[in-house]
């Protein structure tokens, strides 16, 4: 964002979105869409992103980084259950497999709104 404007880029694997932008009924949209918001026109520029450019400047969302840490979790999890000597003497002496391995989270603590008026209850 600068003063009065505002840039975005695309990687070249977001060519769909920004060929929908880029478009004639695309752009009318976002500029009205920017217009409302900012209470004023904006311009829009539209520039090309390098895919590394992208991965490291842009960073993931925090539910990207929030499946991406429970996926590494999961896959951790599972290898040190798999690979643990307890489990794989007890598959041995039974015979058995391991067909799916589930990991339980603890719950998370609920959060804490700081800017909302509290109410008594009635």
């Amino acid at each position: 964002m600068k003063a009065g404007e505002i840039v975005l880029g695309f990687p070249p694997t977001a060519a769909f979105h920004k060929a929908a932008v880029t478009a004639a009924a695309g752009k009318a949209t976002v500029d009205a869409a920017l217009a409302s918001h900012f209470g004023r026109p904006v311009k829009l520029t539209i520039q090309d992103v390098a895919q590394a450019q992208e991965a490291h400047s842009l960073g993931m969302s925090i539910s990207e980084q929030d499946s991406h840490s429970r996926a590494t979790h999961e896959k951790s999890t599972e290898g040190k259950v798999r690979s643990h000597a307890s489990v794989r003497s007890i598959l041995k002496m039974l015979g058995g497999e391991i067909e799916h391995i589930q990991v339980y989270e603890p719950e998370r603590p609920p959060a804490v709104l700081t800017d909302m008026p509290t109410t008594p209850d009635d």
